[in-house]
């Protein structure tokens, strides 16, 4: 299984107050110069987004790769502002 963002995982503590706490399953990874995430979000319309993030450099680190993906995922967890629902699977959610 997946850590959740927020609640388990190396990410629990770091990531408790952001706004997706909870509903993201990521898997994050490292070797000298490369940082990596992977997994799954839950946006606010219910819907599952898979999201996969790579950083490939000699001078990334935790510090400066952190909030990057913190905001790869806000955008992912923020799409169902921006991605309106079609009419029968707004339908699907009401029942």
């Amino acid at each position: 299984s997946m850590p959740v963002v927020g609640v388990d995982g190396t990410q629990r503590q770091r990531a408790r107050t952001l706004s997706y706490a909870g509903r993201a399953h990521i898997k994050g990874g490292t070797i000298n110069g490369v940082r990596a995430m992977a997994g799954y979000i839950v946006d606010t319309n219910a819907r599952r987004w898979i999201v996969v993030c790579m950083i490939n450099h000699p001078k990334v680190h935790n510090g400066n790769a952190h909030p990057f993906f913190d905001r790869v995922l806000q955008w992912a967890y923020n799409r169902a502002i921006n991605t309106p629902l079609a009419p029968e699977a707004q339908e699907s959610l009401l029942e």
